[in-house]
């Protein structure tokens, strides 16, 4: 089948290999995701952290760790750190990555609220078997990796809850005169972003600023990851990789993309072409940088959008408007 061919990420790849030879529930997956969660913010892990983060009661805790102990996933001694085995380790991980995979399809694709995501995912981390987490997967990718695609996607979405209360982030409220603001973690590949504001605390920020990530600063996202992390971008001639959670601590608002992502009835100024072919082919239509271009109509299923500059209505393929970046221009009455 074609869908054999699919690249499969690791922990969809070996879930297999790994499971204990009889399954343990998805409560004992919680304890184990909650440890290595534990492990790599604060390194020892003690019973009352793990009752703290799952909000339980210690002697829940310690039942549960003697089924993890026996079934070889934890070490643990009376009133000691709790310690994953490297088999309970690659469990863990497993299972984090498959919820991590969910929150990024429902955030990032379904665009629900970050607190809404992760509540559903809790859920459907236990239930989805390996093909769909797959394939779901694979969409998301996908979608990252076209973010024409992507945009028409939002716009869909948007009239899809049209009158309900839910905003939607990132590039969804594109259709702004003033740039939206959004974090970095949610920002379509293809578009170039001037940071707002550094969050974070500690070790974070400081990290953040020393890669030179300040108020100000202009920078690309060139990709992200199939399960949101880690998030890759240009920042001057430098590409670097950011954690996801390092990119959710950044504020940023929007300020260049392709014209592919442009909304009809905004206005644009061309600021760079990409393909020697495509600059000789749109030179002589005008469609040079600097030149204003105002989005007539976007054309939808079949692709592309319709444009006017400089008195002259055009016809853009999706390729074409891929390939043009432009700035919003802002429109006053």
């Amino acid at each position: 089948m074609a869908a054999e061919k699919l690249s499969r990420p690791n922990f969809v790849r070996s879930a297999n290999l790994l499971m204990p030879k009889t399954p343990i529930s998805a409560k004992m997956e919680d304890y184990l995701e909650a440890i290595l969660q534990l492990e790599r913010e604060q390194g020892a892990v003690r019973v009352t952290d793990i009752a703290d983060r799952l909000q339980v009661t210690t002697p829940s805790v310690t039942g549960a760790l003697k089924t993890l102990k026996a079934r070889d996933l934890v070490k643990h001694e009376s009133y000691g750190d709790v310690v994953l085995t490297p088999r309970g380790r690659e469990l863990a991980r497993q299972v984090h990555d498959r919820h991590q995979a969910i929150v990024d399809f429902l955030s990032s694709v379904l665009h629900l609220a970050p607190e809404e995501a992760e509540s559903d995912a809790c859920g459907l981390e236990h239930t989805l078997g390996s093909a769909a987490q797959d394939r779901l997967v694979c969409l998301t990718q996908f979608l990252h990796d076209h973010p024409g695609l992507y945009q028409e996607w939002l716009e869909h979405l948007e009239r899809h809850v049209a009158g309900e209360t839910t905003s939607l982030p990132s590039g969804a409220q594109l259709a702004d005169t003033e740039p939206a603001a959004t974090t970095l973690d949610r920002v379509p590949p293809g578009m170039t972003v001037r940071i707002r504001k550094v969050g974070g605390s500690g070790a974070i920020r400081r990290r953040l600023l020393d890669m030179g990530l300040r108020t100000g600063v202009e920078l690309r996202v060139a990709r992200i990851a199939p399960l949101g992390d880690p998030v890759e971008i240009h920042l001057m001639d430098y590409h670097l990789s950011l954690r996801r959670m390092e990119a959710a601590a950044i504020e940023v608002e929007v300020v260049a993309m392709p014209l592919s992502m442009a909304r009809a009835g905004q206005r644009v100024v061309i600021t760079e072409q990409r393909g020697r072919g495509l600059m000789g082919q749109l030179r002589l239509e005008g469609l040079v940088p600097g030149a204003v271009v105002d989005v007539v109509q976007e054309l939808g299923g079949i692709g592309g959008m319709v444009v006017r500059s400089n008195g002259r209505e055009l016809r853009l393929g999706r390729g074409q408007a891929q390939r043009l970046t432009v700035r919003l221009v802002a429109q006053h009455a």
